[in-house]
C-alpha cells in the first residue's frame, strides 16, 4: 500500500523507499518470478507481462528523463534505445516501474494528480522508479556485503565490477542505505551524465559541468589508487547560480567513468574550516554572491532569496517593462506606462 502522505512530504526518502518496496510487491503480483528474470533478461521478462509492449527505437531521443528510453501509459508500450546491455537492464527496469504506477489505481488518481501540481513533483516518481530497477539488478544481500563499511563511491563501484547492473544502477542503490546522499556518475572532466540525491545536497541538472568532479578525480589519479575523499576542492555549482561548497566528496574512477558521493558536512565542521553556507550569485543580475542569512527576505513568488545589494530576485527581473518604442528599460517609477519619458 502506498503512504497516505500530502504532496510535499513525498519528497522524503522514507515514502520513496515505501514505494518501491509496494513495486517490487506489484511486480510479483503482476507475473510471479518475473523480478528474478528481469535481473538477466528484462525484455523476455517484460514481454511475457501481459497487456505491455516492448519496442526498440534506435532514433529515440528521449528529453523527460535522463534514461534511453520512453514510457505510453496510453497503450502501456515502452520503447527503448540499446546502449549495452548493463544500461538496458536499468533502462527497462525503469520503465517497467513506470507502468507499474500507471496501472495502479492509487498512484493514478490519488499521488499523481497531487503531484503535479508542485514544480518538481514528476522528480519524485523518477527517484521511485530508478530506486525500484536499482533494487531489482542489486540484491539486499549484495548491497549489504558492498556498503558494510559505509557508503563510498568505492563501495558502489565494487557493486559495478562483481555484477551485471549499470554504473547508474550501482550508485542509485547507494541512496537507500541509511544518510543523506548525492550520487553523480560522470567523465573526468567533471561532465556528469547521471545525478541524484535524496536529501541534502540535493541533485544538480546534468548539463551543468562540475570542476569540484573533475579536481577530485585528478587527486584520485595522482595517489595511484584510482580513489579519492576529502574536502575543500571547490563547490557543486547549479543551474539557477547556486552553489554549494560545504562539502565532502568521495570518488572513484572506472575506466573513463567517476563514480562520486557527495555528502554535506557537520554545521560544526563547516564552521571550523572556514566554509560558507549555501552561496547565491544573484538572479537578477547584479553580480552579488551571499548566503541566505544575508537576505533581507525570501520572495513569496519564487521562493529563492532576495539580494541585499540590489534587494531584486529573478521575479523582478521577468518583471521589467520596457519602451515600446525605443526598448530601452523603464525605471520603476514609470511602471505601467508604455513609453519612456524621452518617447512621450
Amino acid at each position: 500500500m502506498l503512504p497516505d502522505l500530502t504532496a510535499e512530504a513525498w519528497f522524503g526518502p522514507e515514502p520513496i523507499a515505501a514505494a518501491t518496496d509496494h513495486l517490487l510487491e506489484a511486480a510479483e503480483a503482476l507475473r510471479p518470478g518475473v523480478l528474478d528474470q528481469c535481473r538477466w533478461d528484462p525484455r523476455g521478462a517484460l514481454e511475457a507481462v501481459p497487456g505491455l509492449s516492448i519496442y526498440e527505437d534506435l532514433s529515440l531521443r528521449p528529453s523527460v528523463c535522463p534514461i534511453d528510453g520512453t514510457y505510453d501509459p496510453a497503450i502501456r508500450s515502452i520503447r527503448y534505445r540499446p546502449v549495452s546491455a548493463r544500461r538496458d537492464r536499468f533502462t527497462l527496469l525503469h520503465e517497467f516501474g513506470h507502468d507499474l504506477l500507471a496501472v495502479d489505481t492509487d498512484w493514478s488518481l490519488r499521488v499523481a494528480p497531487a503531484l503535479d501540481k508542485l514544480q518538481y513533483g514528476r522528480q519524485v516518481e523518477e527517484k521511485i522508479v530508478n530506486r525500484f530497477a536499482s533494487r531489482v539488478l542489486i540484491t539486499d544481500q549484495e548491497a549489504a556485503k558492498a556498503f558494510a563499511h559505509g557508503v563510498t563511491a568505492e563501495a558502489a563501484a565494487s557493486l559495478y565490477d562483481i555484477g551485471t547492473a549499470s554504473a547508474t544502477a550501482c550508485l542509485v542503490r547507494s541512496l537507500g542505505e541509511p544518510g543523506q546522499r548525492m550520487v553523480i556518475l560522470a567523465d573526468s572532466a567533471g561532465r556528469s551524465w547521471f545525478t541524484e540525491s535524496n536529501g541534502d545536497p540535493y541533485a544538480p541538472s546534468r548539463n551543468v559541468r562540475q570542476p569540484v568532479i573533475e579536481k577530485a578525480a585528478q587527486r584520485a589519479i595522482e595517489t595511484g589508487s584510482g580513489t579519492f575523499s576529502g574536502a575543500g576542492l571547490g563547490e557543486i555549482k547549479y543551474k539557477s547560480g547556486k552553489t554549494f561548497s560545504d562539502l565532502r566528496i568521495d570518488v572513484a574512477i572506472r575506466g573513463g567513468m567517476v563514480f562520486a558521493v557527495v555528502t554535506a558536512l557537520p554545521r560544526d565542521l563547516r564552521v571550523s574550516a572556514g566554509f560558507s553556507e549555501w552561496h547565491v550569485e544573484c538572479l537578477a543580475g547584479c553580480g552579488h554572491s551571499f548566503t541566505q542569512e544575508e537576505s533581507p527576505r525570501v520572495c513569496e513568488e519564487c521562493g529563492e532569496p532576495k539580494c541585499p545589494r540590489c534587494r531584486e530576485c529573478e521575479c523582478d527581473v521577468n518583471k521589467q517593462e520596457f519602451c515600446s518604442n525605443c526598448f530601452m528599460l523603464l525605471p520603476k517609477a514609470r511602471k505601467g506606462h508604455e513609453l519612456c519619458e524621452n518617447c512621450e
